[in-house]
């Protein structure tokens, strides 16, 4: 369930990395702070070389270099290109994230959100989301829709389709 996922978290030692960290940076902190979850909010954050589409190549395997090394998870956010105002649906696509290519070959998994409100705000509600599992390489793909209840900090699921009581 959410809950023991949410209980599990607690008890994990995190790193979270903001900007302007290079993956020799978030070695050294690791060897330092051993942690089991790393944090890194966001891709497009990264020290840029002159070949931005090969910096982020070779950042996403050097992340993937520290997993596998260090036994940890990494969860990097990224941002989605603006193609996703175009569709009629607005929901972003794998293809929408920004250095695509060595993201889809390299994650092991690859979640997307979504909130309706953001583009129909007389529709939607501001607190309703989607999580569109859309690569999972061990696993199975699918959405999850969740229901942010801030005065709380906390996600509730949608269970079997149904929407939450407000």
């Amino acid at each position: 369930t959410i809950k023991e996922f949410i209980e599990f978290f607690k008890q994990i030692p995190l790193l979270l990395v903001e900007k302007g960290f290079t993956i020799s940076n978030i070695r050294e902190v690791i060897e330092c702070n051993p942690t089991d979850f790393v944090f890194i909010d966001h891709l497009q954050m990264i020290e840029k070389s002159y070949d931005e589409r090969k910096s982020i190549d070779e950042y996403v395997r050097g992340l993937k270099q520290i997993c596998m090394l260090r036994n940890i998870g990494i969860i990097l956010l990224s941002q989605v290109n603006r193609m996703t105002a175009q569709r009629s649906d607005n929901k972003p696509l794998l293809e929408d994230l920004h250095g695509s290519g060595s993201i889809e070959q390299i994650s092991d998994v690859v979640m997307l959100l979504y909130r309706d409100w953001n583009y129909k705000q007389k529709e939607g509600n501001f607190n309703d989301f989607e999580v569109n599992i859309v690569k999972h390489r061990h696993g199975l793909g699918g959405k999850i829709k969740l229901h942010f209840e801030p005065q709380f900090c906390n996600f509730k699921s949608y269970l079997n389709g149904d929407e939450i009581k407000k």
